[in-house]
């Protein structure tokens, strides 16, 4: 008799546990409304793609010295610019979102 009472109990436990569960989880999953923030479009200047990154030639030919410095001195340019135009917008963004409510 006492092992069928402790089942009993335990099922009773377990199927208290799981309408908990079922409630909490049930309250998780409702829609919640989210603040939507809608920022003016940004300036035309730091919304422009990057530039083409220069490649050397693939032809299996020795480049040159001069060839190389001048291609890895362009492409560290336009790496510069383009963070440049990303920092300019992150201030942008942070900008906005600090007059827009």
């Amino acid at each position: 008799m006492q092992s069928s009472e402790r089942y009993l109990s335990m099922s009773k436990t377990a199927a208290s546990l799981m309408a908990a569960c079922l409630l909490v989880c049930a309250g998780c999953s409702t829609p919640q409304p989210v603040p939507v923030v809608v920022l003016p479009t940004p300036p035309a200047m730091l919304m422009e793609p990057p530039a083409q990154l220069e490649r050397l030639p693939d032809n299996n030919e020795p480049v040159g010295l001069i060839e190389t410095l001048t291609s890895v001195t362009r492409n560290y340019r336009s790496y510069h610019l383009v963070a440049e135009r990303l920092r300019a917008l992150q201030a942008w963004v942070r900008e906005q979102t600090a007059v827009v409510p």
